[in-house]
């Protein structure tokens, strides 16, 4: 199966939302919690240390960014659009070919080969699919797809539940 296919602000932000969803809530606590307890460890280091008077300071900077690392997660439509924004896809059209042994993606700079046994992550909504394989993440959105090319994908993927709906 073949088709052309662009990744807009909506799929990015769609898909993004989906992977957190499909994603155990235990490694995204885990995530949160690092995150504000090294800053919270960084803010004490800093009140504690009384050597080099800029050390505190630098350290309180860090301690509070590292916090602040974790509001995203309470606004992420705002930062995930930013995310897309910086990752230069609108625009870009890409190819994929998809086939018993996987995933082919090709775009105008970058192609990608990933077999189906390598995806960890697979999801679909009303929107889009989701096919996360290490480091790396593909949405198709449905848009671009018939029924006949949704129900082959969902075969080829082995994803027959509706996963995320």
């Amino acid at each position: 199966m073949r088709f052309e296919y662009e990744i807009t602000d909506d799929d990015y932000i769609s898909a993004s939302l989906l992977y957190y969803k499909l994603t155990p809530g235990r490694a995204r606590l885990r995530r949160v919690s690092y995150l504000v307890l090294s800053g919270l460890l960084l803010i004490t280091v800093a009140e504690v240390d009384n050597g080099n008077p800029w050390s505190p300071v630098i350290l309180l900077m860090i301690g509070f960014w590292r916090i602040l690392m974790v509001l995203p997660i309470f606004f992420p439509q705002r930062w995930l659009s930013r995310l897309y924004r910086g990752l230069d896809l609108e625009g870009k059209k890409f190819v994929a070919e998809l086939n018993d042994s996987g995933i082919k993606a090709t775009g105008e700079f970058w192609s990608w080969h990933v077999p189906w046994a390598s995806i960890s992550l697979k999801g679909e909504n009303d929107e889009l699919f989701l096919f996360c394989p290490r480091n790396a993440m593909f949405v198709f959105s449905k848009r671009y797809l018939n029924s006949e090319q949704q129900q082959e994908l969902r075969r080829l993927s082995g994803l027959h539940l509706d996963a995320g709906l």
